[in-house]
């Protein structure tokens, strides 16, 4: 019959792993750290470079028609769109660095949670768009029947031209939320 484990066997075989697990662990944390500084200096870099191209090409006259529509100043910010590019830049890079940084860990669980982060990112990026381009659109459609009116003397043209706005600033966000994956339908 064999004999069981004495219990100081159990705890020298249980601290052995312990110190063990924790010996091959430490390189692997000082890689991904390492990684991830490599990661940031790379990501700042360019978004730095990034941003004073997009100033000096006049990218952030497009963020100005932003900052002229009226939901915008409401809200009192400024939209400065080479700024805007150049952060999404970086934190795309950053999160690309951080899958390797957690790669290198050997953690599948945090591995597969920033994947799908990486994935959605995208999604998100054209969802911004979609939403950046469709108040544009509806604040030109407001003017437009704003005018519209008034050259048929309607005396609420301004409610009209905002119920226009809301409506297509509506349409255009469902469908936003529904590029970035976000449900918006209701069962």
């Amino acid at each position: 019959m064999k004999q069981l484990p004495s219990l100081t066997e159990i705890l020298v075989n249980t601290i052995t792993n312990l110190i063990n697990q924790f010996v091959e662990f430490v390189p692997r944390f000082i890689f991904a750290a390492f990684i991830l500084l490599i990661g940031y200096l790379v990501a700042k870099g360019l978004a730095i470079i990034i941003k004073k191209v997009l100033e000096k090409v006049g990218f952030d006259k497009i963020g100005d028609k932003l900052n002229e529509v009226g939901i915008v100043k409401q809200l009192q910010t400024e939209v400065k769109l080479s700024q805007i590019v150049s952060k999404v830049v970086y934190y795309f890079i950053m999160l690309g660095f951080i899958t390797d940084a957690t790669k290198t860990l050997g953690v599948g669980a945090i591995t597969s949670l920033v994947e799908k982060l990486v994935n959605f990112v995208p999604q998100l990026i054209v969802a911004a768009i979609m939403l950046q381009i469709g108040v544009l659109v509806a604040e030109a459609i407001k003017n437009a029947v704003v005018s519209i009116c008034k050259s048929f003397n309607v005396p609420s043209a301004k409610l009209i031209g905002n119920i226009a706005f809301a409506f297509f600033l509506v349409i255009t966000l469902i469908s936003a939320l529904g590029q970035a994956g976000i449900n918006t339908e209701h069962d």
